[in-house]
């Protein structure tokens, strides 16, 4: 009887205590869309003792940026995730590359949408590099959720706006254009 006992005790608590999860191992994509921590608490208030740093303030078509995310002063993180997004808008955009073993790539809608942490070792800096979509996206920005210890961590920890400056990669193209075609107008009055 006793161990009827403690098996319905056990069913019980797995239906009235909330479900969390906890994912060292980076691979958050549960929480893609919204970016949030299945820890069972909810984010910190205060500012967020971390930034999210760009190499550049524009981009173009298929850019690269450097994007690192950093502690201030001496505080450490062991969780984090970091997406690209065209204002509110909560789709991510472009892809990622990993720069070492800090970090990988997740499938948030497409491959390498966002970028996670791949133990809970602490951390004060992560950089990677993140590769604008060859279509016209627009300004944009980069949203980081950081996880300083389980249960404590922050959200919507903005980067700097991205400016679109879609003509960055036009103007060699178009400089190929011109000069091809004083090549054939040169042959034809040539001939």
């Amino acid at each position: 009887m006793e161990s009827s006992v403690k098996n319905f005790v056990v069913i019980l608590a797995a239906i009235f205590i909330p479900c969390t999860a906890a994912y060292p191992n980076g691979l958050v994509t549960d929480s893609c869309n919204t970016m949030e921590p299945n820890h069972g608490t909810t984010a910190q208030t205060s500012a967020a003792p971390y930034t999210l740093q760009l190499s550049t303030t524009t981009y173009g078509p298929e850019s690269i940026v450097q994007v690192t995310l950093v502690a201030s002063s001496d505080t450490q993180f062991k969780g984090f995730m970091i997406q690209a997004h065209a204002g509110n808008n909560n789709t991510p955009l472009g892809t990622f590359r990993t720069k070492n073993q800090d970090a990988q790539l997740l499938k948030c809608t497409t491959d390498a949408a966002a970028v996670s942490h791949t133990s809970s070792s602490q951390k004060t800096k992560v950089e990677v590099e993140w590769v604008a979509p060859k279509a016209n996206i627009s300004n944009l920005h980069f949203r980081a959720t950081v996880v300083q210890v389980r249960p404590t961590y922050w959200m919507n920890i903005a980067s700097q706006d991205l400016i679109y400056n879609g003509g960055s990669h036009l103007v060699p193209a178009l400089k190929l254009i011109l000069i091809g075609t004083a090549i054939v107008i040169f042959t034809l009055l040539r001939v």
